[in-house]
């Protein structure tokens, strides 16, 4: 098996902040003004053009024109294996596969940008590679009513990183955009390797088809943790009944199945490198100098490696139920599972007056529990139409249940400003949202600080699950004859967002909770910190001030991220095989296929789903775009 996959793109737009994020002023401009105005973005002289008093807020139509950004990954993956039956019934295989891209990308901030007027550069040249090894030796055997199968095997996988990182400011000749062209550069290079070695064993038991038991073994080695630290055995071990071929059931149940489950997993650390320190040149006008290096490389973050880091550890126990009723027109699947993930690794923030920003830490444990339920059908089902439907429902209950000892919370991710933290704190869901609230007293009366005339705000505290806890999907099949059409809706409840683009409209005024005193100035009324009657007007010149500081109260930018979305559409049609038979074909389908189509419910102004990106900063949402609503057409042949 062979794929090859080329991709390129030009000017990916920026998010996040202000600095180069097209987004930031058709978000921004106030609301009179028409944000067309802003064009070209671009003076004669090919400079930005000034639009507000934040020089770091880019002109979206100057990045759009000027900006330069592209990048190219080409992916090659494939896979080859050969079998040979040593004797009846035993079988040794080798398999050998490799997932393999090299990624080229450049990015310019060009001459003229205000924040940075003589531009500046940034590349990527990387080459990545994950190369598998497995050999494995099967053996079958039914022995009257019982069906054997064991099995062993080892495996090497290898992962490795050469990248070349090239960043630099101030292009020498304006305009001239190459890196030989920079008045100041830096050129980082880095190689990384890493190594799983693993052995494994499966035994499988059958009695009468009716009894099922499978029990594993495995044994990992793990190149990025210590020697004296990085084996792991991680055993399992399930069964499953089929209770209606043992008991009698009524004719309307076809299949009814008991099934039950216990494994461990392991894993090593993330990043190779994380458990020594290493160390870099660093530019000096005399002798070469070096300094420690980041424990995540290329992240310019100055970390604590840990020499006594272990593998993490993942014990789920789980047991389930499938039914299938009405000759098989109706199938129920219950699962409840319960996993405890032991010696979590987790790169997390401390105090930069250690020296350090950052340390590896086996981060205690985290337990997800939950149920998943899927129930499918054929409502309709004629010679020429059917009808499929499912619609599938899990809750995950997530809780950290200890951190490293002495540490009862460690921080992930934060916003720009600290206006709102994503933390694992022992006795919340882990990736918890925290932030302040404004103060209130028992009777629900604003508390004020009498000296700044601005409501309190509390400490740090717990404000929302940033992961959804409750997922949902609806898919519906509609087939008549040769056209077939598949409808996908999902959704998720239960976690909240924190919106970052709501703290800058706020300040800015472009929102209506910034309406109120702005005739004859906003009349405050409440308490003191020590329970007296507190009241103030603010000017109408003070206004700007007082909504800016609300920037200090979290709860004012948090929302309900639950959200049904019509996912997908595709529209099929199989092409009749008498049209097909002369270039020796089996099938050929031909698709159209829609995708993020519409947002049928939600609770917030913005995309409930935009994120900084899919790692901790789940839960923040900050001047981004929604996600993409795409078509196409795909052909599927089959020989």
């Amino acid at each position: 098996m062979a794929q090859y996959n080329i991709e390129t793109a030009n000017k990916r737009p920026s998010a996040g902040d202000a600095l180069a994020n097209p987004n930031w002023s058709p978000y921004m401009i106030a609301n009179s003004a028409d944000v067309r105005w802003l064009k070209p973005g671009y003076d004669a002289n090919g400079y930005e053009t000034v639009w507000n008093d934040a020089s770091v807020a880019t002109n979206g139509y100057f990045v759009v024109n000027k900006f330069q950004q592209d990048d190219r990954k080409n992916r090659f993956i494939g896979q080859a294996s050969l079998s040979y039956e040593l004797a009846k019934n035993l079988v040794l295989k080798g398999t050998v596969s490799q997932d393999h891209y090299d990624y080229n990308y450049r990015n310019i901030t060009p001459t003229g940008t205000l924040y940075a007027l003589t531009g500046q550069y940034a590349g990527i040249k990387s080459d990545v590679s994950e190369t598998n090894a497995l050999a494995t030796l099967t053996y079958n055997k039914q022995i009257k009513e019982v069906g054997l199968s064991f099995l062993a095997g080892t495996n090497k996988r290898r992962s490795s990183l050469n990248e070349l990182d090239q960043a630099g400011t101030g292009f020498t000749i304006p305009f001239f955009y190459s890196y030989n062209n920079l008045a100041s550069g830096t050129t980082l290079a880095l190689a990384q390797r890493q190594d799983v070695n693993s052995i494994f064993g499966s035994a499988d038991f059958n009695y009468k088809s009716l009894f099922f038991l499978t029990v594993t073994g495995r044994n990992d080695w793990y190149s990025t943790l210590s020697p004296s630290n990085n084996s792991k055995f991680y055993p399992s071990i399930n069964g499953s009944f089929i209770v209606s071929d043992v008991v009698d059931m009524p004719r309307a149940v076809n299949l009814v199945k008991l099934r039950g489950a216990y494994a461990q997993v392991g894993q090593g650390a993330p990043e190779p490198y994380a458990v020594n320190l290493t160390y870099s040149n660093v530019p000096s006008s005399g002798r070469p100098l070096q300094n420690v290096s980041s424990n995540v490389p290329g992240s310019g973050l100055a970390g604590i490696t840990n020499a006594n880091l272990g593998p993490v550890l993942s014990t789920t126990t789980e047991g389930g139920l499938e039914a299938q009723l009405l000759d098989n027109r109706l199938s129920l699947d219950l699962t409840y599972y319960n996993r405890l993930t032991d010696n979590d690794i987790v790169n997390t923030t401390i105090s930069p007056t250690s020296g350090y920003n950052s340390v590896y830490l086996n981060a205690g444990k985290v337990r997800n529990r939950g149920i998943e339920a899927l129930v499918s059908g054929t409502p309709i089902r004629t010679a020429n139409f059917s009808w499929n439907t499912s619609y599938n429902l899990a809750y995950n209950d997530n809780k950290v249940l200890q951190l490293v000892e002495g540490i009862n919370s460690i921080n992930l991710a934060s916003t720009v400003g600290n206006w709102a933290y994503i933390n694992n704190t022992v006795g919340q869901s882990a990736f918890e949202i925290v932030g302040t609230r404004i103060q209130k007293d028992e009777n629900g009366n604003t508390v004020f600080d009498a000296a700044s005339g601005y409501p309190v705000a509390t400490a740090l505290q717990p404000l929302g699950k940033s992961v959804a806890p409750l997922t949902m999907g609806f898919s519906n099949d509609f087939r008549y004859k040769r056209l077939s059409l598949n409808v996908l809706l999902d959704g998720k409840f239960g976690n909240k967002v924190f919106s970052i683009s709501e703290v800058y409209e706020t300040r800015l005024g472009l929102l209506k909770s910034t309406l109120p005193g702005r005739e004859n100035g906003l009349q405050l009324t409440g308490v003191t910190s020590t329970g007296d009657a507190y009241s103030r007007l603010v000017p109408v010149s003070g206004l700007r001030a007082y909504y800016d500081n609300y920037k200090n109260y979290s709860e004012l930018f948090l929302h309900d991220g639950g959200f049904i979305k019509l996912r997908q559409v595709i529209l099929a049609y199989n092409l009749p095989a008498f049209q097909i038979s002369s270039f020796k074909l089996q099938s050929a389908t031909i698709a159209f296929v829609a995708r993020n189509l519409l947002i049928l419910m939600k609770h917030t102004n913005f995309d409930p789903e935009q994120s900084f990106s899919n790692s901790n900063y789940q839960g923040l949402e900050s001047i981004g775009l929604p996600r993409t609503r795409s078509y196409g057409l795909n052909l599927s042949v089959k020989f």
